[in-house]
């Protein structure tokens, strides 16, 4: 909260500022987002929510009861917080596509922002790349469920999209070449309409890295890339810590030669 005060009202900077959380423990901090809200210093808050179905959201985290704590996090930050956009964010992942499909229908009534990226390879998680097949029929079940919700106001669901599958996507139908965009961060993207919801599909040849956003564990360590916290050991990726180093320097050892980022940049090559 002391970073979100120090940032400053949305008004005084040229960029965005929230939280992304499991969703276990926000019950314990609602004056504190509730004031960092009102002073406009929070843009968003986004849930993190890999699953539907209570059991298997559970299972992914180790821990039983944090989606019905999710949950109410989410139902009660759509009250407490008028003024902050309040989402979803999901990993998409071999065996979650159905529970993913299911999350769309149970939490749509309370939140229209979702958030989709798929789980990414080697060397940053021990689980293998989605194959292509897998991800298109997600997606195309994605778009054909968007087509079932009714609510007045349209849901607004965001697909990360990393390159290699942008063709598939594109041979699929989902949209076509002339769809794409490039807006003014340089971001390239696909911007459907399904009903009356919108369908962002945010295409990238590299997943998001410290460029964009940053990750610093609870012990200061300096994650450079959005999914190293799906590591068994997220610390073993660490650049560097907030303690010793500056944010901008840990950024530039962060994507330096011979840094994790590189690594990933090979296994993209083979």
């Amino acid at each position: 909260f002391a970073l979100l005060r120090h940032c400053g009202p949305s008004d005084t900077r040229g960029f965005t500022v929230g939280t992304i959380t499991n969703g276990r423990h926000v019950c314990r901090h609602w004056d504190e987002l509730t004031e960092v809200a009102s002073t406009g210093c929070l843009d968003f808050l986004d849930i993190s929510l890999d699953s539907g179905n209570a059991d298997q959201h559970d299972a992914f985290r180790g821990r039983a009861g944090t989606f019905a704590l999710a949950m109410q996090a989410l139902i009660e930050a759509g009250v407490r917080l008028p003024n902050v956009r309040v989402g979803i964010c999901s990993v998409l992942r071999a065996d979650n596509a159905e529970g993913l499909i299911d999350l769309l229908g149970i939490a749509s009534p309370h939140t229209p922002y979702f958030f989709i990226i798929p789980i990414q390879p080697p060397p940053l998680a021990s689980t293998n790349v989605l194959s292509h097949s897998y991800l298109i029929a997600f997606l195309q079940r994605l778009r054909t469920t968007l087509q079932g919700i009714r609510h007045d106001r349209g849901l607004e669901v965001t697909v990360f999209l990393p390159g290699p599958y942008v063709y598939d996507a594109v041979e699929a139908g989902l949209f076509s070449w002339e769809d794409l965009s490039e807006n003014s961060q340089g971001r390239v993207y696909a911007m459907t309409r399904v009903a009356n919801h919108s369908l962002l599909y945010t295409c990238s040849v590299l997943p998001e890295q410290a460029c964009r956003v940053a990750r610093i564990a609870y012990d200061g360590a300096y994650l450079g890339h959005l999914h190293f916290l799906q590591a068994q050991a997220p610390e073993k990726y660490a650049t560097g810590y907030i303690q010793h180093e500056s944010i901008v320097r840990l950024y530039e050892k962060s994507i330096a030669p011979g840094s994790y980022f590189h690594q990933l940049l090979r296994a993209r090559q083979s």
